[in-house]
């Protein structure tokens, strides 16, 4: 089956709190499915951040996965929001 992009992004933080929610959040995702194909992306080419960004390419199977780790982490982190 085709694999499709999936793009998170965390609005309403500020970058550097972006930065750090797409670690940790790319860290969980992994650890509940090594499956996940999870590249942390910057926003923008000239800063010298991480990136605040999250692409997960994910096939049919991985999508339960996904949605129990993003649930997960967004327990441990009551503030934050994402897109």
């Amino acid at each position: 089956m085709a694999e499709s992009p999936f793009i998170i992004t965390f609005p309403g933080a500020s970058t550097a709190e972006a930065n750090r929610y797409a670690a940790d959040l790319a860290t969980a995702l992994r650890e509940v499915d090594q499956d996940l194909k999870v590249e942390q992306r910057r926003d923008r080419q000239d800063t010298q951040d991480f990136g605040a960004t999250l692409a997960i390419i994910l096939g049919t199977a991985s999508v339960t996965a996904l949605a129990k780790g993003v649930a997960s982490w967004l327990a441990r982190h009551g503030g934050a929001k994402i897109q």
